[in-house]
């Protein structure tokens, strides 16, 4: 299973070591938007399940999927989401395909 996120300033293999997201060090997939946390999120492959997770680390801002805030916890991610970090308008949009 592969994945890839989508953005305009690229893209990102997905592998299946988590990969966290922020604009920190040590961030797999780096965004440099003032808004994003140093370590907003992390995705990561569920490969029991054959899906893709996402999980917010409590950022202030928060990180929705489809427009949908995403809850404490992990939520699976379904080829074609919609990804936005940091907010409603505000952050970088990346689509999940697999």
């Amino acid at each position: 299973m592969k994945g890839f996120l989508k953005t305009p300033n690229g893209v990102f293999a997905l592998t299946k070591e988590p990969m966290t997201v922020g604009k920190g060090q040590g961030c797999e997939i780096t965004l440099k938007n003032p808004h994003v946390e140093d370590h907003h999120a992390v995705i990561q492959l569920n490969e029991r399940d054959h899906c893709f997770v996402l999980q917010d680390l409590k950022s202030q801002r928060g990180t929705y999927v489809n427009d949908c805030r995403v809850p404490t916890g992990a939520v699976r991610l379904a080829p074609g989401d919609v990804i936005k970090f940091a907010g409603e308008g505000e952050g970088y949009e990346l689509e999940v395909t697999v």
